[in-house]
């Protein structure tokens, strides 16, 4: 079944590093808490996600307790270890929101700051106690070819309002089966969306510290191109590591390195609503 992820991050970035984890599990009481929140199991039979991070809202579908992990930490879902069976199995749409948002204070937040808020939750309503280990695997170095990378920069943002804070970009993300587009995304961004399909942690050596619109296609390992009209098979798309360098101008070189790992300690089905 073809799989559609969108990703609406407002000021939300995946910004991956291992230094934020045990502080974050350190200062997770810091942070405002979202006071009003639902957890249910998803009803669809469908391969929808969608995640929407705001101010003083939070609305995620169609997720794992695994990738709800994942996302609240900062890390790649394989990279959560020690769930039962229904955490990888059973998926929940999650509701959220501060009710007397204080929204200067709230669009204030850094990106590990708004995460912890996401931590809190799932500590409230799944019961959920962590560790966090680093471990050394194989990775992805991503990097740009020696004759330059071919990213399409962001439009610059708008000038600031006089006495308002400088405008925090909105990014996007969008994946069908072979094929991602992104707006307004970080290198940061990309590597995670590619790490999702390769399943290694994508390590940026790029160098890239702008916003990109980004629009990459490739054919994926276990599938096929059907043919076209009258027999004729339509051109395929490359493999993911071809399409990135072709594409984008980026390379994926295999390594190692330390990728930063939680353990489930323990974990229970979502309480009541």
């Amino acid at each position: 079944m073809m799989k559609l992820f969108r990703l609406a991050l407002i000021p939300f970035r995946a910004t991956l590093a291992v230094a934020v984890l045990m502080p974050g599990l350190a200062i997770a009481q810091a942070v405002p808490s979202y006071d009003i929140s639902t957890v249910k199991p998803h009803e669809a039979n469908d391969g929808n996600v969608s995640v929407n991070v705001r101010p003083a809202n939070l609305k995620i579908s169609n997720m794992t307790a695994q990738n709800l992990i994942a996302l609240a930490w900062n890390v790649r879902p394989w990279l959560v270890t020690g769930l039962p069976p229904w955490g990888k199995s059973g998926h929940f749409d999650v509701d959220a929101k501060v009710s007397e948002p204080d929204l200067t204070a709230l669009r204030a937040l850094s990106d590990e700051e708004r995460r912890l808020m996401i931590q809190n939750l799932l500590k409230e309503r799944f019961h959920l106690d962590v560790h966090s280990e680093t471990r050394t695997l194989p990775v992805y170095e991503l990097s740009v070819m020696p004759e330059g990378d071919k990213l399409k920069p962001s439009a610059p943002l708008p000038a600031p309002e006089p006495g308002q804070p400088a405008p925090r970009r909105s990014a996007s993300m969008s994946k069908t089966d072979g094929h991602i587009v992104g707006k307004g995304v970080s290198i940061r961004g990309l590597a995670d969306s590619l790490a999702n399909e390769l399943e290694r942690y994508v390590v940026d050596k790029t160098g890239l510290t702008g916003d990109y619109d980004v629009e990459l296609r490739w054919t994926p390992q276990d599938s096929t191109n059907a043919p076209g009209d009258a027999g004729i098979a339509a051109e395929p798309s490359p493999p993911l590591a071809t399409a990135v360098r072709e594409q984008l101008g980026l390379r994926l070189t295999p390594s190692k390195g330390p990728v930063p790992a939680i353990v489930v300690d323990h974990i229970e089905p979502p309480t009541d609503n």
